[in-house]
């Protein structure tokens, strides 16, 4: 697999209605219920479907998602939170060095 950046390509393979419908469910059965590691809170990403949704496409192929769905929907929720942990916490918006690092991205 290959690292992508923020979690989400633009250019992904969107999967089929049906299978992103079953996606869509699985994420509101499962979100409610999921435990969050330390370092990831439940915000705008983790409970947008949209977002989660990007994710999946963008990590995994419809084959490999339909082969352990539950699982890789819990993988992408927790990326999801990490991040809004990342920015609720960590980023520093006014850190000139990290700034230059986004821009040579």
């Amino acid at each position: 697999m290959n690292t992508i950046k923020s979690g989400w390509m633009l250019d992904r393979v969107k999967y089929q209605p049906a299978v992103e419908r079953f996606a869509r469910r699985l994420m509101d059965e499962r979100r409610p219920f999921l435990s969050l590691p330390e370092g990831a809170e439940r915000g705008v990403r983790f409970n947008s479907d949209d977002a989660v949704m990007a994710r999946i496409e963008s990590n995994y192929t419809e084959e490999e998602f339909m082969s352990c769905p539950g699982l890789y929907i819990e993988n992408m929720l927790i990326d999801a939170a990490k991040s809004d942990f990342w920015y609720s916490y960590e980023i520093d918006y006014n850190d000139p060095i990290q700034e230059d690092n986004e821009n040579a991205e």
